[in-house]
């Protein structure tokens, strides 16, 4: 469980850290093209947990 744990927390920080780094660096056409591939990341979070019956 704490390794479970271990990895979305690792998988949540490097998602914000990418949105991050990502939005305060590209431009407005960039952003159109690369804001779903980050919300597909983002929605995969719940789905990990929905996986291993941690969500709520």
């Amino acid at each position: 469980e704490s390794t479970y744990i271990t990895e979305l927390s690792t998988m949540l920080l490097n998602v914000v850290l990418e949105a991050h780094t990502w939005a305060s660096s590209r431009p407005k056409h960039e952003s159109q093209v690369t804001v779903p591939k980050l919300k597909k990341k983002i929605f995969q979070v719940p789905e990990v947990e929905k996986e291993q019956g941690t969500s709520s």
